[in-house]
C-alpha cells in the first residue's frame, strides 16, 4: 500500500559535514537577504536596468532581420571571390577593403596587388596568332559558336 503525504510535506535533506555537497558556496552571498537589501540600498535597486537611453525614431525602412544577415553573407561571399592577393592588400578584412576602396592611395595599392596578381603567364597565349591559329573572321564563326570540345 502506498504512503500518503500531507500536504507541503518536503523530507529534509542532511549533507554530512566533510563530504561534497551539489549546493554552489560561491552564490552564497548573492542569496543572502542581508547582501541583497545592502546591495538594493546602495544602488536604489536599478542594477537590473538597462543604463542605456531609448533611441525613438522613423524605422518604417528597417528590413527583416533574415534580409540583412542574407545581405551580410553576400558581401562575404563577393569578398572572399576576390583574388588572394587583393585580400591580403586588405589584411583579409572587408572593412578596410572599403576604407582602401575610399582613398586614392589604397585603390592605387589595390590595383597595384591586382596587377601582380593578374600578371599574364608566358605560357599561355593571350590572342588566337600566338597560338599558331589565325584571328576570327569578321562575322565568322566563333570558339563561344562551337560549344564546350570534349578532348
Amino acid at each position: 500500500m502506498t504512503e500518503v503525504r500531507k500536504f507541503n510535506y518536503r523530507e529534509a535533506v542532511k549533507t554530512p559535514v566533510g563530504t561534497l555537497s551539489r549546493t554552489k558556496q560561491s552564490l552564497a552571498a548573492e542569496t543572502d537577504i542581508n547582501y541583497i537589501v545592502h546591495r538594493f540600498k546602495a544602488s536604489g535597486g536599478t542594477a537590473h536596468v538597462n543604463a542605456l537611453p531609448a533611441k525613438y525614431g522613423d524605422f518604417s525602412e528597417v528590413t527583416e532581420l533574415k534580409a540583412m544577415f542574407d545581405l551580410v553573407d553576400q558581401a562575404v561571399a563577393s569578398f572572399e571571390a576576390l583574388p588572394a592577393a587583393v585580400r591580403s592588400a586588405a589584411h583579409n578584412d572587408p572593412i578596410r577593403l572599403a576604407e582602401m576602396i575610399a582613398s586614392p592611395e589604397g585603390m592605387q595599392a589595390l590595383l597595384k596587388a591586382e596587377n601582380k596578381w593578374a600578371r599574364p603567364s608566358p605560357l599561355v597565349p593571350t590572342t588566337p596568332t600566338e597560338a599558331g591559329g589565325k584571328p576570327p573572321e569578321e562575322g565568322g564563326p566563333t570558339a563561344a559558336d562551337a560549344g564546350p570540345q570534349n578532348s
